[in-house]
């Protein structure tokens, strides 16, 4: 595990998690065990005599769960490393609980016809709550940059400093600092994830109400929500690269 703590390298460039860049960290660490919790308490109520509609919710909402605590220890690996992928891997799997905790209050409202509790609201409040607050920190943060991909805060790195660096964080560093193209792929590339997610989630609840025969709708948005992405994924290979 990296070591937590608020002191900085010279020259701006941080080897250390520290700042409020501490409070996503404690969470990224945290989040495998509270998902697989999360799949423990909804798996136990699973049960021969329950309809099979209420089977397959439990199943994939519990292999949903399961998924994610793995996804979470990959960014847990990923954050020790301080590897440039952890801020990227962290603001998708934003995304993604995002999408599973919407579309889950959905369908257990709309096609079970059920009430949500209170701490079932809080549940689904909790991810968009995490992702207003640190999806933008994590894009835009001068600590992140400093800390993932060696950009410096203050001044650039003196000619002694930057013998010590290796070769392949100076390359992370370059590639992290994008041209104003570049940034405008990344904005395309992530309006075209969000169409993506909204598309998922509308697919859903056309799904959830096939009684009224909307269930080719909802066919028709998983196949604009993956168009969408892949669009989006195009778009950010031309101009940013990668």
């Amino acid at each position: 595990m990296v070591a937590i703590e608020p002191s900085p390298l010279k020259a701006g460039i941080y080897d250390r998690i520290g700042g409020w860049l501490v409070l996503p960290a404690i969470g990224t660490y945290l989040s495998p065990l509270y998902k697989a919790y999360s799949a423990y308490d909804v798996l136990r109520y699973y049960s021969d005599g329950l309809p099979l509609n209420s089977k397959l919710f439990l199943v994939g909402f519990g292999l949903a769960c399961i998924g994610l605590a793995f996804a979470w220890v990959y960014a847990c690996v990923l954050l020790s490393r301080l590897d440039t992928l952890f801020p990227n891997v962290y603001v998708g799997l934003l995304v993604v609980e995002i999408v599973i905790a919407v579309s889950s209050a959905l369908l257990v409202t709309q096609y079970f016809g059920a009430k949500l509790e209170q701490d079932d609201i809080k549940e689904t409040m909790r991810p968009i709550v995490m992702a207003v607050v640190w999806i933008p920190y994590m894009l835009v943060s001068k600590r992140v940059k400093a800390t993932f991909y060696g950009i410096p805060i203050a001044a650039p790195l003196p000619p002694e400093r930057l013998q010590g660096v290796s070769a392949e964080r100076d390359v992370q560093r370059k590639a992290a600092d994008l041209t104003m193209v570049q940034r405008f792929g990344m904005v395309l590339y992530w309006t075209g994830l969000l169409l993506a997610g909204l598309l998922v989630i509308g697919g859903l609840i056309a799904i959830a109400n096939s009684r009224n025969g909307s269930e080719v709708v909802g066919y028709f948005c998983f196949a604009g929500a993956f168009v969408s992405w892949l669009i989006g994924r195009a778009i950010r290979y031309v101009l940013v690269g990668t």
